[in-house]
C-alpha cells in the first residue's frame, strides 16, 4: 500500500515563495485509514502562518482510497491537473484554499 503525504517542518517563520514541487505520473492506491495518514492518498497540509506554494499535482492514477484522493488545505499556488481518481469512500479532490487550475477525471463516486 502507498500513499503520498508531503509534511513541512520550518524551523524558522520564514515562508518559501516556491517550494516548485511537482507530484505527476504515480500510481496510488488500497489506501484504508490504518495504512496512511487520514486514508488520503496525496494529502498536503500547511498552516496560514506558513503555507505551501508552488506545488503541481498531476497525471497521477488514483484508486480505493478510504477517504480522499487528493486533499490539500492552506495551499496557494497549487495546480491539480489530469489526475484519474476512481472508486473513493470520500470525497475524490478537496481543496481548501487558492487553486490556479484544476482539471480531472473522477469516477465511482460514493459518499
Amino acid at each position: 500500500m502507498h500513499f503520498l503525504c508531503i509534511i513541512f517542518n520550518f524551523l524558522s517563520t520564514e515562508v518559501v515563495e516556491n517550494l516548485n514541487i511537482v507530484i505527476e505520473k504515480n500510481t496510488i492506491g488500497n489506501i484504508t485509514v490504518q495504512s496512511a495518514a487520514y486514508g488520503d492518498a496525496i494529502r498536503l497540509s500547511a498552516t496560514d502562518a506558513l503555507p505551501m506554494r508552488g506545488i503541481s499535482i498531476e497525471c497521477n492514477k488514483i484508486f480505493n482510497t478510504q477517504r480522499y484522493g487528493i486533499f490539500a488545505t492552506t495551499v496557494s499556488d497549487l495546480c491539480v491537473y489530469g489526475n484519474k481518481i476512481d472508486n473513493i469512500t470520500g470525497y475524490g479532490i478537496i481543496l481548501e484554499n487558492k487553486i490556479n487550475e484544476l482539471v480531472n477525471t473522477i469516477y465511482n463516486y460514493s459518499q
